[in-house]
């Protein structure tokens, strides 16, 4: 049984692959496999997909959907395919775009790991967009804190509670996330019904109940940012308003799923959000009475000032439109 098993979903992406797959087979760690699912691509990539596999040698696995699809069937439903593969007592995950530049990434977290039986561990990573540093820090505000963190590990890994996590302007990437498998089977892996933002989904139902958590404040790798230019995939393909839609779904999909008091808090912020961000959008559209009720939906997610001065400013503008006294040119 390997202590990590690594999981890569691709689609149709081979240069991003190769990539991505020498950055795992550069890890001074070596107990570990690798299992790439593959989620649609077309004949000639699978071809090169499983060549790709076979030089790296007999630690990658390269699997095929049993009925494969030209659309896929998304990387959540492609990433369970992998836990259901997986034999490591520890899960991790890299995308195709993606990749990891720090060689020693799995050793410091096994050392880690092996020493405290966390539930999980997360790492830092920059983020690109276009080729161009965006990001120096995925998780910024960790930094600081892990200055005042109990020490896990000689090497610079830190114990982390569950609420700096929660407060981050980023929710850890999946790249730089390891995960005990018990846990993830715990809460069901992924949920297969959405496209958009299921690892952020994931992440809300893993942290329920979580045990241990580590925090290693080291960028271990690099994030490619989805161009929306391109429209290349499943995240930049949904028009502003699906994407807005689906993010209520899955925090819902989450409510309906945990119990952690601290989770659900920050639920119904993202939902306040969510909500009023559709208000605007519906407002400049369709107009402003067409924008009352997701108003009404972003107060009861979340009552504040603000979100009451949103209605009653979205009421007065409702009725001045329907009696002619107001219009969105004016």
């Amino acid at each position: 049984m390997p202590f990590f098993s690594i999981i890569v979903p691709t689609r149709n992406r081979v240069e991003d692959l190769r990539h991505c797959l020498a950055g795992i087979a550069a890890q001074s760690f070596t107990d570990y496999e690798v299992i790439i699912i593959d989620d649609g691509s077309s004949a000639s990539v699978l071809e090169a997909y499983a060549q790709m596999a076979l030089d790296l040698g007999p630690r990658f696995r390269f699997l095929c959907p049993p009925h494969p699809s030209p659309w896929g069937s998304g990387p959540g439903a492609a990433r369970n395919r992998g836990l259901d593969a997986a034999k490591g007592v520890y899960v991790g995950f890299c995308d195709d775009d993606d990749f990891w530049t720090a060689s020693d990434h799995l050793t410091v977290a096994a050392n880690a790991l092996q020493l405290t039986l966390a539930d999980a561990y997360f790492a830092d990573q920059s983020s690109l967009l276009g080729g161009e540093l965006v990001k120096e820090s995925w998780l910024p505000e960790l930094r600081a804190w892990s200055a005042k963190g109990a020490s896990a590990s000689a090497e610079g890994v830190y114990r982390l509670p569950l609420e700096p996590l929660l407060d981050c302007s980023h929710f850890p990437h999946l790249n730089i996330s390891l995960y005990r498998k018990a846990r993830i089977e715990r809460i069901g892996g992924f949920w297969e019904a959405i496209r958009y933002e299921e690892d952020r989904e994931f992440f809300w139902r893993a942290m329920d109940g979580i045990g241990d958590i580590l925090y290693r404040p080291v960028v271990i790798g690099v994030h490619n940012i989805p161009n929306p230019a391109l429209g290349k995939n499943a995240s930049t393909n949904l028009q502003y308003m699906e994407k807005m839609m689906t993010a209520i779904h899955l925090i819902n999909h989450v409510k309906a799923n945990t119990s952690d008091p601290r989770i659900l808090r920050r639920c119904l912020i993202a939902e306040m959000h969510s909500f009023g961000n559709l208000a605007h959008l519906v407002e400049k559209e369709m107009g402003p009475q067409a924008s009352v009720s997701f108003v009404r939906h972003k107060l009861a997610a979340n009552f504040r000032l603000r979100s009451v001065l949103h209605l009653a400013v979205a009421v007065i503008k409702a009725w001045a439109s329907r009696v002619g006294l107001w219009s969105p040119n004016r």
